[in-house]
């Protein structure tokens, strides 16, 4: 995952909702923040709902938001909880902090590009 010139990894969950956000990949989506807490993505259509819903997150939490349909990339842990029902497809490892430096609307490309290594050759 790309904004701007920063590169973030991050894990997906073991969930349908997540299979299905990986499977829309790769996506270059507008982003804008919400209350400080998360930059925040519409999606092109919903994906599956099966996921468990929750209000709880942690800092990295990407999560899907049925009603937008949006993903968000959870770069704060100011609030207790969230103000709506997410499912949780994934965790930011690492560089969430570049977030917070955004104001505004921001570009996210995210790709599901995985570096292969080559398979040593048999003799």
């Amino acid at each position: 995952m790309t904004a701007g010139n920063t590169v973030m990894y991050a894990t997906m969950k073991d969930n349908r909702t997540a299979q299905e956000f990986v499977e829309l990949l790769p996506l270059k989506l507008k982003a804008f923040d919400r209350i400080g807490l998360v930059k925040s993505t519409v999606l092109p259509h919903s994906i599956s709902e099966d996921g468990e819903r929750t209000r709880k997150y942690a800092l990295g939490s990407i999560f899907y938001w049925p009603e937008g349909p949006e993903v968000a990339f959870c770069y704060s842990d100011h609030l207790p909880k969230t103000v709506v029902d997410i499912i949780h497809i994934g965790m930011i490892e690492s560089g969430v902090e570049h977030f917070r430096n955004y104001t505004g609307d921001i570009l996210v490309e995210l790709a599901n590009e995985v570096p292969v290594q080559a398979e040593p050759e048999e003799q």
